[in-house]
């Protein structure tokens, strides 16, 4: 497949915006750009981002042409780990910038987090296989052992890093990271239990030399571990079904690990069954008994209470996945009613959830509405005539398609509050602006829309 290419425009060299810009190919190229995006979108301009050729010979400004030449070549293991960093960075920043914004429930940077590491593991398993990587997820708050490449030299060799812990809460955020195959493990649990009774170790594992103490000063010492490589036949590397899996002990790549700071997560999923219980999410012990008690069989006042705690974009999807991979019996979908969402005053109403869904729903409510011309007979007006015309053929204002959607547009959307209500409807209204479909005409409050025949 052909892609096009990617032309960087100059006006990015103003120093008003490069500090904004410079930060990613991604971002300039319209990733997450807003929080109706959908997969597709996303996962379209990653796609983008990892083939297509960075045109940069028409610009003048060299630390801009050296920002995006730093990309490498479309396919290209640069590109590849550029665009990772990427991912890990802007998870990172929406889990420590939003800290105490989470603290108060439900808040945007939960769906973002997921959405990120989502994308970035599909990324991952896309394009990272063929270039010898893996994806994973870690908490911010574990130490990692990885063998991880250098992102910031042209020196191909790889070093072996170990990423402390912090203080932070646990939360249920993955941070995605990529690992370079072959490489080793940290000590797997099943493993470890089936050998008690000996002294054996994988020769896959990570092992350690003679620690080094090196003088930090004021009677400080550093204690530095140096790693020790396994022999390259028993490392952890891709069969040839796809699995990556230790060659030597068997345990797969993400296999439970014996100390629970040394884990690599697949999916959000995996996370909340390895770290986390439903107390975690509600606060009440009487129905974490029940949850216990039932695993799956539950009557409809305790799915209510399910589906009134975990019914948002960031738990509801990550909670149906954990129970199927923990083989709850029942629907864990028709659970969490995240295949045919209801009105509850309403029931024969359905009701969208998911964000990305919501400009659909309102283009849908509004073309109900709006007026409809023949393309053919709208292009003999002029630009002067067009606001007079539509205001004689009665089409309507954004006050007016409000004022007739908003009940349908509250049946079916679960709107938290005005703002969000409000912020939907203005980027609809931009979203309509671009879109050939739609006529509109007019200044200020006096714009009309209209939409043409299809």
């Amino acid at each position: 497949m052909d892609y096009e290419d990617i032309v960087i425009p100059e006006e990015l060299s103003n120093s008003y915006i490069a500090s904004y810009t410079k930060k990613s190919l991604l971002r300039f190229m319209g990733y997450a750009d807003h929080q109706y995006q959908t997969e597709i979108e996303r996962r379209s301009i990653i796609e983008h981002a990892f083939n297509g050729e960075i045109l940069v010979n028409h610009l003048e400004d060299e630390d801009l042409i050296s920002h995006f030449m730093a990309y490498g070549h479309p396919r290209s293991e640069k590109r590849f780990l550029r665009l990772s960093r990427y991912f890990n960075g802007r998870g990172a920043s929406l889990i420590e910038n939003n800290l105490n914004n989470r603290t108060n429930g439900n808040h945007r940077s939960f769906r973002q987090v997921h959405q990120t590491f989502e994308d970035a593991m599909w990324f991952s398993k896309k394009f990272g296989v063929d270039l010898g990587y893996i994806g994973f997820g870690r908490l911010s708050s574990d130490k990692i052992i990885t063998n991880f490449p250098k992102l910031r030299t042209e020196d191909p060799s790889n070093y072996f890093w170990i990423d402390m812990p912090n203080n932070r809460p646990i939360e249920p955020l993955l941070l995605f990271c990529v690992e370079k195959l072959p490489t080793n493990h940290s000590e797997f649990a099943n493993y470890k239990d089936s050998l008690q009774t000996s002294k054996k170790v994988c020769p896959g594992q990570w092992g350690f030399d003679t620690p080094d103490w090196t003088y930090k000063g004021d009677n400080e010492f550093l204690h530095d571990r140096h790693n020790i490589v396994a022999d390259e036949e028993n490392t952890v590397k891709m069969d040839d079904d796809g699995k990556v899996r230790c060659s030597s002990c068997g345990m797969d790549y993400y296999s439970d690990t014996s100390d629970i700071l040394n884990q690599k997560y697949e999916s959000h999923a995996h996370l909340i069954s390895r770290r986390f219980e439903i107390k975690d999410f509600i606060y009440d012990e009487d129905f974490h008994k029940e949850w216990v008690k039932q695993r799956g069989r539950l009557d409809p006042d305790i799915e209510k209470a399910i589906a009134n705690a975990f019914l948002s974009d960031h738990i509801a999807p990550i909670r149906a996945d954990t129970e199927e991979m923990l083989g709850i019996s029942g629907n864990a979908l028709r659970r969490y009613r995240l295949d045919v969402p209801v009105n509850v005053e309403r029931p024969y109403i359905q009701m969208v959830h998911k964000k990305s869904a919501w400009p659909s729903v309102v283009i849908e409510i509004f073309s109900k509405v709006m007026i409809q011309l023949d393309k053919g007979e709208w292009s003999s007006f002029s630009e002067n005539e067009m606001p007079n015309e539509l205001k004689r053929l009665g089409a309507h204002t954004m006050a007016e398609l409000k004022y007739q959607a908003e009940k349908e547009l509250y049946d079916r959307i679960p709107f938290k509050s005005r703002a969000e209500y409000d912020a939907l409807i203005k980027h609809v209204r931009k979203q309509m602006k671009l879109d050939s479909r739609y006529v509109i005409a007019g200044h200020g409050k006096g714009v009309r829309y209209a939409m043409f025949l299809e």
